[in-house]
């Protein structure tokens, strides 16, 4: 059966650097969903840059039916596990939004709740911003007042998802996000074995 590990925090808490390093420890398949959006605007599948420029999600309902449709195909190609990383953002992504079902919903209702669990990676807006802003990799999500929309949205719409997850008896594993890479690796490699 396969197993789905989610991997989310704030702007610069290191999903994407943490995902990819539990992807090569599991041989699992790894899925961002920035990366897929970013992936869509620059083929002008989507709009949206103008949004994410700003520091706001993108539209709630097509990126989780974009996202849906794409780990579908890495279901189907026969990963044994998949390391998700950026989605759900917000409780409508979680758990459905105008007749449209939610990821979790729809992955526990096909694999189970017992195999899908959420990694927080927590971390001050004040590291957030420190790292965000020496990143080097411009981003146009990765300036100042975009990084502060960024925080707030984060704040306000992703972190009331763990609290429902929890309140529904998903696992979620809290982890400073805050140590080196390779300590809050090694954070996670306990919860994951």
């Amino acid at each position: 059966m396969v197993k789905f590990i989610f991997i989310s925090g704030p702007p610069g808490s290191g999903k994407s650097t943490q995902a990819k390093l539990i992807s090569e420890e599991l041989g699992f398949r790894y899925f961002d969903s920035g990366e897929m959006i970013r992936r869509h605007i620059k083929k002008g599948d989507i709009d949206g840059g103008e949004q994410m420029g700003k520091g706001f999600l993108m539209p709630i309902k097509s990126t989780l039916i974009l996202a849906k449709s794409e780990l579908a195909e890495l279901i189907k190609s026969g990963a044994k596990g998949l390391i998700i990383s950026g989605i759900p953002r917000s409780i409508q992504q979680a758990f459905g939004v105008d007749g449209e079902e939610g990821l979790i919903d729809w992955l526990s209702a096909s694999h189970g709740k017992e195999e899908i669990m959420f990694i927080h990676l927590q971390l001050s807006e004040e590291e957030s911003i420190k790292r965000n802003l020496h990143r080097g990799e411009g981003r146009i999500d990765d300036k100042l007042d975009v990084l502060k929309t960024r925080l707030k949205v984060f704040k306000e719409t992703t972190l009331p998802v763990y609290t429902e997850l929890k309140r529904k008896g998903y696992t979620v594993i809290d982890i400073d996000g805050t140590p080196s890479r390779q300590e809050v690796f090694e954070n996670i490699k306990k919860h994951i074995k």
